[in-house]
């Protein structure tokens, strides 16, 4: 039986590790949200014609990270067009950040991954809902 500064320590490494667990989850889903609004807004902007590289959940399944990073490119891509056209509340959504931190805590190895370039470009519709199918996903896997 642990007593004193020993059990104390148990304790706090446990409730630690259990209070960190549901934020990771409630991330994701914060970031899914915020992705699904963006989509909402710009669904109307019939203006809204550039296309961006969309990596597909075949990517995402075989390299996560690099995929999350190709996405929060086209994402920076796609905000300064928006804030260029005068919808700069959509700067606030803070989605380039939220990916690029998602994949920085996904560990692989770039040597097989694809770089953006090679990805298909779509419209921006059809990009945000790939990306929201592979946040969807990645909710599932790691959390």
């Amino acid at each position: 039986m642990l007593r004193g500064r020993s059990a104390l320590a148990s304790v706090f490494l446990y409730s630690a590790c259990v209070l960190a667990l549901p934020a990771r989850k409630t991330y994701h889903q914060d970031l899914i949200k915020r992705v699904n609004t963006l989509k909402e807004n710009v669904a109307d902007k019939d203006w809204l014609d550039c296309k961006l590289y969309t990596p597909t959940i075949q990517d995402a399944k075989k390299c996560p990270s690099s995929t999350l990073k190709c996405f929060a490119a086209e994402m920076n891509v796609l905000t300064k067009e928006l804030v260029d056209s005068g919808l700069t509340y959509i700067v606030r959504l803070n989605i380039v950040s939220g990916l690029g931190r998602l994949a920085n805590q996904l560990e692989q190895t770039e040597l097989a991954c694809r770089h953006c370039e090679f990805f298909t470009e779509k419209n921006v519709t059809m990009f945000l809902e790939d990306l929201l199918l592979t946040l969807t996903m990645m909710n599932e896997l790691y959390s």
